[in-house]
């Protein structure tokens, strides 16, 4: 099984394969992948953990599709990000962008997912959503 940690940082998924741009202990192989994709073939991966990454890319549409590409038909892809209401969200200079509720329904062929219909994003892949949570702390 291929578990990738994209972003991992200091932090590793457990029993996966880091990938970070800066070359840290935790990290198996250094690439940006903002800029250069992930190093990895069409329908490999089995399981892609992004945890605090992607309010940082500059493209989160290829990030997306690079994402799709390489996870298995079958696979499972979990993103943690900040929400929008989060203030170490929308204050961190470093972040591109922020995140709601429905952003990765975008992403999504089921348009009513919980109730909201989102509109269309004409994009060639699409993710199914399982399950969304919003943690907030004390």
């Amino acid at each position: 099984m291929i578990s990738l940690d994209i972003g991992c940082g200091t932090r590793k998924y457990q029993n996966s394969i880091g990938l970070d741009k800066v070359k840290l202990s935790t990290v198996d192989i250094v690439c940006d992948v903002d800029k250069d994709g992930l190093p990895f073939k069409d329908n490999t991966v089995d399981f892609i953990y992004t945890r605090h990454f992607l309010e940082h890319v500059n493209n989160l549409e290829y990030i997306l599709k690079e994402i799709h590409r390489v996870v298995k038909r079958t696979g499972k892809v979990c993103v943690i990000v900040p929400h929008f209401s989060n203030p170490l969200g929308y204050s961190d200079f470093t972040h591109k962008r922020t995140f709601g509720y429905y952003t990765f329904d975008y992403f999504s062929p089921l348009k009513y997912q919980r109730g909201r219909k989102v509109p269309d994003y004409y994009v060639d892949f699409k993710f199914k959503v399982l399950e969304k949570n919003l943690m907030f702390s004390h």
